[in-house]
């Protein structure tokens, strides 16, 4: 039962990340530039971060079980227009309708554990549901990656719509929202199985007063950003401009974050049920997760991926090593701080307004200069300083 609704996790998972491998094609068919085809991936989250409340009071009111079943069928539609509408508007409504559908995977997921799962397995599968959406990921990365270059990209996301309308019937037919209706122990907390349900805006009250919301709610959304930002859109056309990478070989390597995930949820909520342990074990990770971005962002790496020669390196003037090393963190501190919207002149240089980059004083010099209180001309700005 449970499994079948994380499959739309999955599904929705899947769509989240899709644009990474077909921004050119993307852009080539609707004619667009790197700010806009940002702007149409972040499309799916604008709809997907408006309906969560929703979700909550939908799941409640009518069940994970019809939920899941509609929010298929209307992923499914959106899909298939985002795969064959003729205008970028098409492509608009059809990932709005896919965030907005697709958003209510996760809460069902987890409404569905409450009744089929004992309490103490919680963390465990919230883990496992996090390996079923990040599966989705990494099957958006590289073997989406080659569909899009044997089939194109609308022949093969009309076929992930085909799928997930299947995926609607299926659920349809075989999940229940409590285990008690195919005979059965249930798992939900008693006050529910007695009481029903709060009414929708004493929940609502319930969980908004509450300050560990507001506390998961930042530390949730922060440590995640970066890897979707980076791993959902533009590192995929980042690592193959910056780095001269071919398509697949930068799929792999935005899908090892993904990879990681997925093993990382299961392993980390058996250890938090096993332990008993909510906060630490979330606290160490949130640590870990910064210390690694840190690295990432500021330390310089001796392997430089757009060379094949090894011994290439040590040809590189400081002057170009300094200029990528530059547009290297530019790009990944706009997208960080930016997401996804205006980004993508930025971290692609062949779209418009390249030249910034790789201009000899490029304005974030400037930027990051002012704030730090270095003069545009000094030698020591904020580029070298980092």
């Amino acid at each position: 039962m449970w499994g079948l609704v994380a499959s739309l996790y999955l599904l929705g998972f899947f769509q989240r990340m899709a644009p990474a491998v077909m921004v050119d094609e993307l852009m080539r068919d609707f004619s667009i530039s790197g700010a806009v085809m940002g702007n149409l991936s972040a499309t799916y989250f604008y709809s997907y971060a408006a309906m969560q409340i929703p979700s909550g009071l939908l799941v409640d009111k009518i069940g994970p079980r019809r939920l899941s079943s509609y929010a298929c069928l209307v992923s499914a539609i959106g899909v298939l227009i985002f795969a064959w509408g003729p205008t970028l508007w098409f492509a608009y409504i059809g990932r709005l309708l896919v965030g907005a559908s697709v958003a209510v995977a996760f809460v069902t997921c987890m409404k569905l554990a409450g009744h089929w799962f004992p309490s103490n397995k919680f963390a465990t599968v919230t883990g496992v549901a996090l390996l079923f959406g990040n599966i989705g990921g990494v099957l958006a990365g590289v073997p989406l990656s080659e569909a899009v270059a044997g089939i194109g990209w609308r022949t093969a996301m009309a076929a992930s719509g085909c799928l997930t309308l299947v995926t609607a019937v299926v659920i349809w037919l075989f999940v229940r929202d409590d285990p008690g209706e195919y005979g059965f122990r249930s798992h939900a907390h008693a006050s529910v199985l007695e009481n029903g349900n709060l009414p929708a805006g004493a929940a609502l009250r319930s969980v908004i007063c509450r300050r560990d919301t507001w506390l998961l709610f930042f530390a949730g959304g922060l440590s995640t950003a970066p890897v979707l930002v980076f791993a959902g859109l533009w590192g995929v056309p980042y690592l193959t401009q910056v780095y001269g990478l071919e398509r697949t070989q930068a799929a792999t390597i935005t899908s090892t974050m993904l990879i990681a995930w997925a093993i990382g949820g299961p392993c980390l909520g058996a250890l938090s049920d096993r332990i008993g342990l909510r906060r630490l074990p979330y606290l160490i990770g949130t640590v870990l997760t910064t210390l690694l971005w840190a690295v990432f962002l500021f330390v310089e790496l001796t392997t430089r991926l757009h060379r094949d020669d090894p011994v290439a390196r040590q040809d590189e003037s400081p002057a170009l090593h300094h200029h990528r090393s530059l547009a290297k963190r530019r790009c990944l501190y706009t997208a960080l701080w930016s997401f996804f919207r205006k980004t993508g002149p930025d971290m692609h240089p062949t779209w418009p307004r390249h030249e910034a980059i790789w201009d000899p004083v490029p304005p974030d010099v400037r930027y990051y200069s002012s704030l730090s209180g270095v003069k545009n001309k000094e030698k020591g700005s904020i580029s070298h300083f980092l």
